[in-house]
């Protein structure tokens, strides 16, 4: 069997190849690419202006599909079957560093791999990110379910929470407006505060329409910096200079935190950090 798959071989030039397929290794996963997101990183990584890419790169980092073969060892540590749906987290942690150890901060982990980015497809299997037509899961990907805590819960406090955990099984998760607006609306009922993470822009413009509709209310607690083209992390100046730079290059004028204060409406606050 083969696989079609984009491949950027150079910084600029895109190019359609084709990859045998071969069977997963005792701790792989061979996927069947059902859905990849076109990423604002990928722009970074097709220009070469991101310094982390190992070409030649098959991208896609947000995918989801169907398991078409597991080795035993990935059988028994995430515990799928041929034609189950998963999605990927993008991060392979090395699992022996402080970050990659901890629950929140693995994607930290400079020692791991990171699909679409810096797995390049020169080597076998090849086939790291979701431009293809079927992609492995590598040894210490996380994989998120619910429904293996059935086995983990004695008791149930609503009647729906069975039925719910199992169902999940056969989820590919999203992230519409229509799911934003439940989750606001639950957390308000209960009075808890979200958390809410702004990668670009155009997800500050999404919040503001959330705060407008009332189902936000100030003061937000915004885990990320904005960056125009990708979330920044804000003690690194020489990455965020990079990012404005690269921004008022295209033509696009940069977001001063001023402009996010008026995005947002942002008056009588208790405190901002931008």
């Amino acid at each position: 069997m083969k696989s079609k798959a984009m491949v950027v071989v150079e910084p600029n030039r895109m190019e359609l190849q084709e990859f045998e397929v071969s069977p997963p290794a005792p701790d792989q996963i061979l996927v069947k690419t059902t859905v990849t997101s076109v990423c604002s990183s990928d722009i970074k990584f097709f220009h070469g202006t991101f310094p982390a890419v190992n070409y030649p790169l098959i991208m896609g980092h947000e995918i989801s599909g169907r398991v078409v073969e597991a080795g035993p060892e990935a059988k028994r540590w995430y515990g799928i079957k041929p034609g189950d749906k998963i999605t990927v987290e993008p991060y392979i942690p090395c699992g022996r560093c402080e970050a990659s150890r901890s629950e929140h901060f693995y994607h930290h982990c400079d020692h791991g791999g990171i699909y679409g980015l810096n797995l390049a497809c020169d080597r076998p299997p090849h086939l790291f990110g979701g431009y293809s037509e079927y992609f492995y899961v590598m040894p210490g990907t996380s994989n998120y379910s619910f429904y293996d805590r059935i086995e983990h819960l004695e008791r149930y406090t609503h009647d729906w929470e069975r039925p719910f955990l199992e169902s999940s099984r056969d989820f590919i998760y999203k992230n519409s407006f229509a799911d934003c607006e439940f989750i606001c609306a639950l957390l308000r009922r209960h009075g808890v505060r979200a958390e809410l993470e702004i990668f670009c822009l155009a997800h500050l413009y999404n919040l503001a329409e959330l705060v407008d509709r009332g189902f936000i209310s100030p003061p937000l607690h915004v885990e990320f910096v904005m960056g125009l083209l990708g979330a920044v992390r804000a003690e690194n100046a020489q990455v965020v200079a990079h990012h404005v730079k690269l921004a008022q290059s295209l033509g696009r004028r940069v977001a001063t935190p001023a402009d996010a204060r008026r995005i947002l409406k942002l008056k009588g606050c208790e405190a901002t950090a931008f």
